[in-house]
């Protein structure tokens, strides 16, 4: 405001021929400079929003109001909730240099240790963790969290987005891109494995298959990109080294539970290799992860769940058609290896055999364009999965449970949706689930009438997205 009622005077006197002006010191003029040259540069510190692609944004909104039995125990089964709610700032500063930021303001995701609860298992209570070591007179000291016992695991719990945060930050990186077709990428980046929820047209944890959830995870990545079109196709692929591990729910590494859930309990780095082939018809994409979960903690040995390595490595083949614009059909199979690493199995006296997940998924989505950029379609997904992890490796060779190895999930997703233009999405699903072992997860009691008895998990939901790019 000084500035620009100092300019208004000397405007004024320039306009009047003021000899007040004309005779001003220099000494004055110069200080009205050097005030008016700092107010500049300070304005300039920040940014206004112009036509550019240095600075672009999108909105992403998505709630449900559904039904989720895996928490009907604690009467919470129906609910309406916010699910999704990010911001991303991204850009192209030159041709050399861009950058991504994604924020997101609900994280639900990790599990959250537990409480014991007569009649019932709880997989992420301390006590149930460090058993071996609570038996022998030393476990830590770890106080529970009655909200555990709703984030539990991939089988019981509140979430509706699937991508884990470090705090607020889902992705952030900058790419530096010395030649047209090759890019290096450096930050916290969304794993190139699989085809994304919203890729593959699945709405939220509740509806998505198992492959897509566990696919979902972000890591600290220097990863080196490359593309070429060849004759109507656009062949590349990335090859990335992380650092860090997977969600502790994925494979019951809870040690990493009781500390911050977004620190890397793997001391030694990662890697993922992608390629894929693809043009306006069809996306084919190959992609391996080989990495570990946890670390080998001398203090907390030897404990099954608390000390040991896990296996993290992944093998994912996935594959997309268009039939048109709006009909598709995609299919993705994945093979996991899970469970203690040899050398912490035979340390604690089990197995060191690995576990193995393999399973597939097929959709088959369409859609019919209406008037006025209107949508309105419909999708069904299958899939069947093992129900195989470090937590069921362990009940079964322990005996405990009436727990096998070898039995699958199974899930059958019908969804209809309407969509107006890019921007808003309204859609219902069903999801029938055939889950063996929901006690494993806390669901259904071990004592009583009802104990060592599956629900049924089937799920409905009424689901609205909405993206502003």
């Amino acid at each position: 405001m000084f500035v620009l009622h100092c300019g208004a005077e000397t405007a004024s006197a320039q306009t009047t021929g003021s000899t007040e002006s004309v005779s001003a010191k220099p000494e004055e003029a110069k200080s009205v400079a050097e005030k008016e040259k700092s107010v500049a540069s300070e304005q300039r510190l920040g940014f206004a929003l112009p036509n550019t692609d240095k600075l672009r944004m999108s909105v992403r909104f998505m709630a449900e109001y559904g039904y989720n039995p895996s928490i009907q125990d604690k009467g919470f089964e129906t609910q309406g909730r916010i699910g999704q709610v990010e911001l991303t700032v991204f850009g192209r500063l030159n041709k050399y240099l861009a950058y991504y930021m994604s924020l997101g303001a609900v994280n639900e995701i990790a599990p959250l240790p537990a409480c014991e609860e007569a009649g019932f298992l709880r997989p992420n209570a301390p006590t149930f963790v460090y058993a071996d070591l609570y038996a022998a007179g030393r476990g830590p000291k770890i106080d529970c969290n009655p909200q555990g016992t709703r984030r539990v695991d991939m089988y019981r719990g509140i979430a509706l987005d699937m991508l884990p945060q470090q705090g607020a930050v889902r992705e952030a990186y900058v790419d530096f891109i010395p030649f047209t077709n090759f890019n290096i990428r450096f930050g916290r980046v969304a794993q190139p494995v699989g085809f994304t929820p919203e890729e593959a047209g699945s709405w939220t944890a509740k509806d998505a298959p198992m492959i897509q959830r566990l696919n979902r995870d972000a890591f600290f990545t220097l990863q080196f990109g490359y593309h070429k079109d060849v004759v109507g196709l656009t062949v590349g692929g990335s090859a990335s080294v992380i650092s860090g591990d997977s969600d502790a729910s994925k494979d019951y590494g809870y040690n990493k539970l009781f500390n911050d859930p977004s620190l890397d309990g793997n001391s030694g780095p990662g890697a993922i290799g992608e390629a894929f082939v693809r043009n306006s018809r069809f996306d084919i994409r190959a992609s391996y992860r080989h990495n570990e979960m946890g670390s080998k903690i001398e203090s907390l040995s030897p404990s099954y769940f608390g000390s040991g390595k896990h296996n993290d490595n992944a093998m994912v083949l996935s594959g997309l058609y268009n039939f048109s614009r709006l009909n598709r059909a995609l299919v993705e199979c994945a093979n996991y290896t899970v469970g203690l690493k040899d050398s912490s199995a035979v340390m604690v006296g089990f197995n060191p055999a690995p576990v193995k997940k393999k399973g597939c998924y097929i959709t088959l989505e369409g859609g019919l364009q209406l008037p006025k950029s209107l949508v309105v379609g419909g999708s069904v997904t299958r899939e069947e999965i093992d129900r195989a992890d470090a937590l069921i490796r362990y009940l079964s060779e322990q005996g405990m449970y009436n727990i096998v190895e070898g039995k699958k999930d199974r899930m059958l997703v019908t969804r209809v949706f309407v969509r107006l233009g890019n921007a808003v999405q309204v859609g219902y699903y069903y999801s029938k689930v055939s889950r063996p072992f929901t006690w494993a997860s806390g669901i259904t009691p071990i004592t009583g009438d009802s104990a060592f008895v599956s629900r049924k998990q089937n799920k409905w939901g009424t689901v609205v997205i909405f993206t502003l790019k």
